[in-house]
């Protein structure tokens, strides 16, 4: 099969051409996601016009991207002001008539549940948990294999937990819930209080040594400790995948693994906590999955 596979987010649009069992090279263009929905997809269907125009005709599109997904429609249901314009697009309808091949659309964060349980390092298990880090917090409910959906195709939304009831204020969205203070956005936010040049995770793990701002690390590990160990109550998975970027930096895995056990009520020996094995890349192999197990 030849699968063209995308995955959308916040500043890039990343896409890989699949031929059987062979993954080709990363292209990516500036997903330019803030100026809105209907500027992100044209940029969707440029780089697909790209990548076909240098690897040929595609039998089938894969698209992982943010926001909430309804993956039969292959519409948003949501998405929030990171693009405008969003909520109610009807991605699938728009690729399937422009490119006249089936198109599949699915959450980024589920997408990599997929990925890392077909490819990665969950593949072992039946039944876990997987979060993306980021400019907010995204998650995915995987039970025996499949994604757990919830009744309205909302669950999963871990970014929501309330972690600081002391902060909740009414009326005010996402006040006191666990993204204001697990999401690499607030790990930056912080940094750049200590100095305005912080304002990346890169240029932060440059400076780890700095007293101030291993400290600074250390406490925002803290924040994604107190999310994982009430899920680690709630769900009792056996195994939790870590993703975004900044969970392949060892320091940050190896210190949320010790605060989680910190947090714990019981013994946690048996769950599995672990960075991403396949990176920003989970995405597109989760789209492959998805595509290959509908083919086959």
């Amino acid at each position: 099969m030849r699968l063209l596979l995308l995955d959308i987010g916040g500043t890039a649009i990343k896409g890989s051409f699949c031929i059987d069992e062979d993954m080709g090279p990363i292209h990516e263009i500036p997903s330019q996601a803030i100026k809105g929905g209907n500027v992100l997809i044209e940029n969707v269907t440029k780089l697909i016009t790209s990548m076909e125009k240098e690897h040929g005709r595609a039998d089938a599109i894969g698209i992982c991207t943010a926001g909430r997904v309804d993956v039969k429609k292959g519409l948003i249901t949501y998405a929030n002001e990171n693009i405008p314009g969003y909520t109610g697009m009807k991605v699938k309808e728009i690729i399937e008539k422009r490119f006249q091949v089936p198109a599949y659309i699915e959450n980024d964060v589920r997408a990599a549940a997929i990925g890392e349980g077909t490819y990665g390092d969950a593949s072992p298990f039946s039944d876990y948990l997987t979060l993306t880090y980021g400019t907010g917090i995204g998650g995915a409910i995987v039970m025996g294999k499949e994604i757990y959906r919830g009744s309205d195709g909302s669950a999963g939304e871990f970014g929501l937990l309330v972690t600081h009831a002391e902060d909740v204020v009414d009326g005010i969205p996402y006040s006191g819930c666990y993204e204001k203070y697990g999401s690499v956005t607030a790990l930056v936010n912080k940094a750049k209080e200590l100095d305005p040049f912080l304002s990346d995770g890169r240029k932060i793990f440059e400076h780890i040594e700095v007293y101030k701002v291993r400290n600074i690390v250390e406490e925002w590990c803290h924040e994604v400790a107190i999310g994982l160990s009430s899920l680690i109550h709630i769900f009792n998975p056996p195994c939790i995948i870590l993703g975004g970027g900044i969970m392949q930096q060892a320091l940050v895995e190896s210190l949320v693994k010790s605060k989680v056990s910190s947090l714990m009520i019981g013994d946690i020996d048996e769950v599995c906590i672990k960075s991403a094995s396949l990176g920003n890349m989970a995405g597109i192999y989760g789209m492959r999955a998805i595509i290959e197990a509908d083919f086959l």
